[in-house]
């Protein structure tokens, strides 16, 4: 049992022992201001009030990840601009005056370091010269296959110059040119000098052409269309080669020039080694449009030799581009052509005079050898009809090739021609 003497001790040990332990937990303001520190975002009074601003924490000065935080305070916008802010620099640089602009057009995307996939200016043109093609379009390139300008945060506007798949080369553009897909383009590095692209200057269409199918040509050319060396004339595997090709033995076959022995109508050409094997390859030589005209017959006429036409009328397209068949329009090579009568086209010709063509009859095999089919080929379905006009060109309606709307800008490896067929199923 405690004796009533001893509480007032107990009571004072007890008031003893909280005040030592009252030490432990609560800090002086001082000690506790430096549990958590935090640097201050600049040096100006009363600063740290002030609402973040991008222009005062990161490009006048230099900021950190907790700054930027403050200025966005979205974690995607912070991180948005986080990793462009270090594309620019932006922790590297010293601010000087020359620097803060620096990092401001960058961060601004009017110039670039690395690989500028924060470029926002209005480059459209490419490094060498061609114009860019614009974003929205499927012609000459099925840009949609590759990029939705329709996304979120797309900067794929108009035709300019952008990055977005961070090439290492930098930003790029699909180009108009429908030989040239993808090209990179010339755009302003930050600190330096900038000396645009410009439009690289059409073709000279006057430059001289060789008549004859460049039979007569003496040049020196001797690369190829592909790029490829030619070899030597005189070599034995190729003089082997020519045994059986008729050469015009008036056309010298000099080094390894670009000559035209046998009339070629593609014109100069010459052997040359791809891979291992030899073959044929023609030369960058521009060649003269023939007289549109029919062939040429002699004929005697009071004594004397003088030039006529085989035809009476002039032909409109040159075999050489356009491919045989004017001359046969309208020939079909089972009826017209061996006087076969086509028992269906009275009938056809009447129905056209004041009627309406309802139901109708199948037509005989082979009335209508210019009708083509075209597919579609992977997935295999149809895709349109089409005609015939030479042994080389088929002709069908341009939205059956191009046609934004519904996805279509199909070349010629995704397409598949089919003629000769009486009966589709069969």
């Amino acid at each position: 049992m405690v004796e009533p003497a001893s509480k007032p001790t107990a009571v004072l040990l007890l008031f003893l022992l909280h005040s030592c332990l009252a030490n432990h937990v609560f800090l002086s303001s001082q000690r506790a201001s430096q549990v958590l520190v935090r640097s201050r975002r600049a040096n100006q009074l009363f600063e740290e009030m002030k609402p973040g601003n991008l222009e005062r924490e990161c490009v006048e000065e230099v900021c950190d990840h907790e700054e930027a935080r403050e200025v966005f305070e979205q974690p995607d916008k912070t991180e948005n601009f986080w990793a462009v802010y270090l594309d620019c620099k932006g922790t590297q640089m010293t601010r000087t005056q020359q620097n803060i602009n620096i990092v401001r057009q960058c961060i601004e995307g009017q110039c670039i370091f690395g690989k500028g996939v924060n470029y926002d200016g209005n480059v459209n043109i490419t490094q060498s010269g061609r114009p860019c093609q614009y974003w929205r379009h499927s012609f000459p390139h099925p840009i949609m296959r590759e990029f939705n300008i329709s996304e979120p945060n797309s900067n794929l506007d108009e035709n300019f110059c952008r990055n977005p798949d961070n090439r290492p080369e930098g930003p790029w553009c699909f180009t108009q040119d429908p030989t040239v897909q993808k090209e990179a383009c010339r755009v302003p590095t930050c600190g330096e000098d900038f000396v645009p692209s410009t439009v690289a200057p059409e073709p000279d269409q006057t430059e001289e052409c060789l008549p004859n199918y460049g039979v007569d040509y003496v040049g020196d050319l001797a690369v190829t269309l592909g790029g490829h060396t030619c070899l030597q004339w005189s070599l034995p595997k190729l003089t082997a080669l020519s045994v059986d090709k008729e050469f015009m033995p008036e056309v010298p076959l000099v080094g390894n020039k670009c000559r035209n022995p046998d009339k070629d109508p593609e014109g100069p050409w010459c052997y040359v080694e791809v891979s291992g094997n030899v073959t044929v390859d023609f030369c960058d030589l521009h060649l003269c449009e023939d007289q549109l005209v029919g062939d040429e017959s002699t004929a005697e006429a009071d004594g004397r030799e003088r030039s006529v036409l085989g035809s009476n009328r002039k032909r409109f397209f040159d075999p050489r581009t356009f491919g045989i068949g004017e001359d046969d329009c309208g020939q079909r090579p089972l009826f017209e052509k061996i006087d076969k009568e086509d028992t269906k086209e009275e009938e056809l010709l009447e129905s056209y005079r004041d009627k309406r063509i309802v139901g109708g009859n199948d037509a005989e095999e082979s009335s209508a050898p210019w009708q083509v089919m075209l597919y579609k080929r992977s997935p295999q379905e149809l895709l349109c009809g089409a005609s015939l006009i030479s042994d080389q060109w088929i002709l069908t309606a341009a939205h059956c090739i191009y046609y934004p709307p519904w996805n279509k800008n199909f070349s010629s490896s995704d397409i598949l021609v089919r003629l000769g067929k009486h009966n589709r199923v069969k």
